[in-house]
């Protein structure tokens, strides 16, 4: 599969969100993260969707022993939840495809003292978090220290080359720390990333806005410097604002100089080689080592994965009716050919989305599943062929043994259930949301509406104690273990898998 690295541009609230990891703990069952430093099977740290080695829609239903959870922190873990009447629109058939595995995970809930807790990614192998007592203090908390917490505030930690870095803010200035050490004060810093080991971050003075690599500042020759610096191809990259268009500059020269100019997502890395959007009044192009890739389009959506070892990305385009309204339109291009455009739209991403949801469409044996539209109702789709039936809602896709799993939502909303291939693995919850693949499970969080707690739940078991909240409604799977962040009673806990 071709290697891939993706960098999004940092919009003044998104960076916001970042510095602070995350936002509050939402209060209702709907996901409305930012954070990006997720991990799970299913989506990579550097957003590339990553899927099984065979499709199968169709399966035979299974009965496992759950495992008892031995940890305080798991009562209710051996209770598996009563037979619903399935659907008459969802058929269970029998085939060689393999069963989930029922065995629930072993976990470890960690108290915390603090009012706030956000995980945001691995260093060298281990979680780091955000923490706060209070909204307005907010610090690090990794390999069991706290750090930061003398600053007035401190948060969007990263790994570079193996090193913790993270910003920090105080009074009125804000700094990279690296490793410990204070970089430069400035009047905004954003969070970093790691080019060739060493720290890139587009920081605030003044009016203007420069690329800092390694302490040093550039984008001197342009009127500002875009919320955009990675590294692509060994290089340093940013977009330079000039002359009112945005300029691709990679190793100290502009790229892109047959566009007017060059559009977000701005650049990426794809197997190697330099990938860019040029953007030509309204349209935008996917330009691919310096090839064209499928036809110009309204707008291009973030991420580009490979599928297949093939270039797949969303685009989007406008068409304007009769009556001046203009709609719009989702489709996918695999390999340069677009597919999906036979339905009505689909699915695109929704705002908010984290890095894990941003997979709508992933790999299934070597082909494209993802969620069509048409009049109405939502379904799976298969490369162009429906699979399946059609649904009020469909999202969270993944793969898990080579059967594609996600949630489903029909009723306007009161019937909320998991599917795994065509078997209903769970229903009777108020929401369903946040389901990944974790080995051979697939997990994910209810809402019990009965004992008015969040739950985790491994196929169809409470795998879980039942919690007031859980951070961002929001499982993570890191190197194949569940992790998650609840609250009860007024108290954090980080619950990971042994």
């Amino acid at each position: 599969m071709a290697s891939f690295k993706t960098v999004l541009p940092s919009l003044a609230l998104l960076s916001l969100l970042l510095f602070t990891g995350c936002i509050w703990a939402p209060q209702t069952p709907h996901k409305d993260s930012l954070n990006t430093s997720t991990s799970n099977d299913n989506v990579s740290s550097t957003g590339m969707a990553t899927g099984s080695t065979e499709l199968s829609p169709e399966i035979s239903t299974s009965t496992t022993t759950s495992s008892t959870v031995k940890t305080e922190d798991t009562n209710d873990s051996s209770t598996t939840m009563s037979t619903a009447k399935k659907k008459k629109t969802t058929t269970t058939t029998t085939s060689t495809a393999p069963s989930l595995d029922e065995s629930l995970p072993v976990l470890a809930s960690e108290k915390t003292p603090y009012t706030y807790v956000n995980y945001a990614g691995l260093i060298d192998d281990k979680p780091v978090y955000v923490v706060g007592q209070g909204r307005d203090k907010m610090f690090i908390y990794f390999d069991g220290k706290e750090l930061g917490k003398s600053y007035g505030s401190a948060g969007s930690p990263r790994s570079v080359g193996g090193r913790l870095a993270y910003v920090a803010q105080n009074k009125s200035k804000y700094f990279l720390v690296l490793d410990g050490a204070e970089g430069n004060k400035y009047d905004y810093v954003e969070p970093p990333v790691d080019v060739g080991g060493k720290p890139a971050y587009i920081a605030t003075k003044g009016t203007r806005k420069y690329a800092v690599y390694d302490g040093k500042e550039y984008g001197d020759g342009y009127d500002n410097v875009e919320s955009f610096v990675a590294g692509i191809v060994g290089n340093l990259c940013f977009a330079g604002l000039k002359d009112r268009k945005d300029h691709l500059v990679c190793g100290g020269k502009e790229v892109g100089g047959g566009f007017n100019s060059i559009a977000s997502p701005y650049a990426a890395e794809y197997d190697g080689k330099l990938l860019y959007v040029g953007q030509n009044d309204s349209t935008k192009y996917v330009i691919y080592d310096g090839n064209l890739v499928g036809n110009g389009y309204h707008d291009v959506v973030p991420p580009f994965v490979s599928i297949n070892g093939k270039l797949t990305f969303m685009v989007e385009d406008e068409t304007t009716q009769a009556d001046g309204t203009k709609t719009e339109k989702y489709y996918i291009v695999y390999d340069g050919k677009e597919t999906g455009k036979g339905y009505d739209t689909v699915q695109q991403l929704y705002p908010g989305a984290t890095e894990a949801d941003k997979a709508s469409f992933i790999e299934v044996g070597g082909k494209i599943a993802y969620v069509g539209i048409l009049e109405g109702g939502m379904f799976i789709a298969l490369d162009q062929k429906k699979v399946g039936d059609t649904y009020d809602r469909v999202r969270d896709l993944a793969a898990v043994n080579g059967v594609l799993a996600f949630t489903a939502t029909n009723n306007q909303g009161q019937d909320n259930f998991v599917l795994y291939g065509s078997e209903v693995v769970s229903q009777g919850f108020n929401d369903v949301f946040s389901l990944r693949a974790a080995g051979d499970r697939v997990v994910y969080i209810v809402w019990d509406p009965n004992q008015m707690k969040y739950f985790l739940m491994s196929g169809s078991t409470k795998a879980s104690d039942g919690f007031d909240k859980i951070q961002d409604n929001e499982v993570y799977v890191v190197d194949g273990k569940v992790l998650f962040i609840g609250e009860k009673e007024g108290e954090w806990y980080i619950v990971r898998e042994k």
